[in-house]
């Protein structure tokens, strides 16, 4: 299946009102539990042969927290941080810029005698470059003590997998590389994208909060 939009008829009448009512109505404990499993169940929607991905780097961010915090010593506490960061950015360079490396290796071999190399079948999971990024963050914020202790795995997996921000990041990239076809979309008249005077980059600059 392909990833839900927000604009789109399967997650505004079916996937939203399911997942408000349903926050309204469990007991507040559950909340976060209950938000996580919406955040899941609509990342497997549309990408589920990557939601393996998505675990493993919010098991290595919750890791890479629990051993920041529990080190007291400045340096020990640098290590952690940066073999964390190094982790979550070789997840990102395997899955978003493998392909690239070696279809330029490619290019290069023609000319030799060695055997080119064949590009992996996979492609760049959707939101891989955000939860990586928001993983990040968060090892950051341990690091500087902006955040006393590390959250629990349930906390670290709700923060990285929201399913709002998950979608705008996503949306937000559909939108861009559709904008030619602005006048087919449902809410066209409400989004400042609709403008074709803007460039690429203006888009980016204003869709920050």
């Amino acid at each position: 299946m392909n990833p839900l939009l927000f604009t789109d008829s399967a997650f505004l009448f079916f996937f939203a009102p399911i997942a408000l009512t349903g926050y309204w109505i469990v007991p507040a404990r559950w909340r976060n539990g209950f938000l996580l499993i919406a955040s899941l169940l609509l990342y497997a929607w549309g990408e589920g042969r990557y939601i393996g991905i998505l675990a493993a780097s919010i098991a290595i961010n919750w890791l890479a927290g629990i051993a920041i915090s529990s080190a007291s010593a400045f340096r020990s506490r640098k290590v952690a941080l940066i073999i964390g960061i190094a982790s979550n950015l070789m997840l990102l360079a395997v899955f978003k810029y493998a392909t690239f490396v070696i279809l330029n290796l490619d290019l290069l071999l023609v000319r030799t005698s060695f055997h080119r190399i064949e590009p992996p079948g996979y492609r760049l999971p959707i939101g891989l470059s955000f939860y990586t990024f928001m993983g990040i963050s968060y090892l950051i914020d341990l690091y500087r003590r902006d955040l006393d202790k590390p959250s629990s795995l349930s906390r670290v997996a709700l923060f990285m997998t929201m399913f709002p921000h998950l979608m705008i990041h996503h949306g937000r990239a559909v939108c861009i590389a559709n904008r030619p076809k602005c006048a087919e979309c449902a809410i066209e008249k409400l989004c400042h994208a609709a403008d074709k005077s803007w460039s690429t980059v203006d888009i980016h600059k204003n869709a920050q909060p």
